[in-house]
């Protein structure tokens, strides 16, 4: 009499694979997606991060990605959105800590003192351009510039008491400016043969400290703000 086989089903632990249902799972499975998709587009180049990549960083099938994005250019935009808006609060709050006409090199050292140490938009900044560049639909681009003039109004409302007389469109370029100098510079301090360039002796005419120098620029700028300002008040 042959032994009788017993075969035992195992089943798949609740989680990963299983399709989210409920308005909180998919809110939680979007989140995991976000997070995963920040983890590489931080950590590794841009042309690595597909959606297999993104995935498998999951532990998702790529099935279920689609179910949430189409591209990774989505992704990236909704993860980079969320850490505008948070820069912003974060801007806000420093600019809060000064009195009201402080001079434009304190209220410039604020404003980039909180975006300076600001992990994400470190991370994300820089490729901003380029992944606007790919395959980024009018629809999203319509969404990011909703963000960015919705923050912007929160912004301006901090700098009210600072630079009176800022109009919003003066703000809005501000903030463009603080962005994209920002991302240009941490790519630069990213990339080691430049730096290499700048400590010859040729190029050593200055202190090449791109936190500072974007502080600088932006202080020269809110100084001919105030100036202008002043002129017209005369």
């Amino acid at each position: 009499m042959s032994a009788r086989v017993t075969t035992t089903t195992t089943r798949k632990a609740p989680g990963k694979w299983r399709r989210a249902r409920r308005p909180e799972q998919r809110k939680q499975r979007r989140e995991e997606i976000l997070e995963a998709a920040y983890r590489l587009f931080r950590d590794t180049d841009l042309e690595s991060v597909s959606l297999n990549a993104i995935a498998r960083e999951a532990e998702l099938s790529k099935s279920s990605i689609y179910l949430y994005y189409s591209t990774r250019e989505e992704i990236f935009m909704e993860i980079f959105l969320d850490a505008f808006s948070r820069w912003i609060d974060d801007t806000v709050a420093a600019l809060g800590t000064l009195r009201v006409g402080a001079a434009p090199v304190a209220i410039a050292e604020a404003w980039i003192g909180a975006t300076w140490g600001n992990e994400r938009m470190r991370s994300l900044a820089p490729l901003l351009n380029t992944v606007i560049e790919h395959h980024v639909s009018e629809e999203s681009l319509a969404g990011n510039m909703r963000v960015k003039i919705a923050e912007c109004r929160k912004l301006s409302r901090a700098l009210e008491g600072l630079v009176p007389g800022l109009s919003e469109t003066q703000v809005f370029d501000l903030m463009l400016y603080v962005l994209n100098l920002f991302g240009q510079f941490v790519a630069y301090e990213q990339n080691d043969s430049l730096f290499k360039v700048l400590d010859r002796p040729e190029f050593a005419i200055r202190a090449w400290d791109c936190r500072e120098m974007v502080v600088r620029g932006l202080t020269l700028i809110l100084e001919g703000l105030s100036k202008e300002r002043g002129e017209r008040c005369e």
